[in-house]
């Protein structure tokens, strides 16, 4: 199983799931924010991918939508998440520097 093909799965379930915990109902208006830049330009469209896996769950996500008549708008939080990284990037290169110097000030 590929990481996208593991969070196409996620939607859908997630999707099942908080229909039933956050009592969704017919007509309920229902944002899905997706980090994942493949999925957010996949969604909103007609178009196909080559993996059946993804395919598949894009087709029970639709199910799901279409009866519960829900109204549904997705937000793109790739950016967040690229943010993020690069905030891990920066705080791991801090941390290394703080390292370094607690092991030079130890040997000095």
């Amino acid at each position: 199983m590929t990481y996208l093909q593991s969070k196409y799965i996620a939607l859908h379930v997630g999707l099942f799931w908080a229909i039933g915990t956050f009592n969704i109902k017919k007509g309920d208006h229902v944002k899905i924010i997706l980090d994942e830049q493949n999925m957010f330009e996949h969604f909103p469209t007609n178009n196909k991918r080559k993996d059946p896996i993804v395919e598949k769950r894009k087709q029970h996500i639709n199910q799901i939508i279409i009866q519960r008549k829900l109204d549904i708008s997705y937000e793109n939080n790739c950016r967040q998440k690229i943010k993020t990284a690069n905030e891990v990037k920066t705080n791991t290169a801090r941390l290394s520097g703080d390292i370094s110097d607690a092991i030079n000030n130890n040997h000095t």
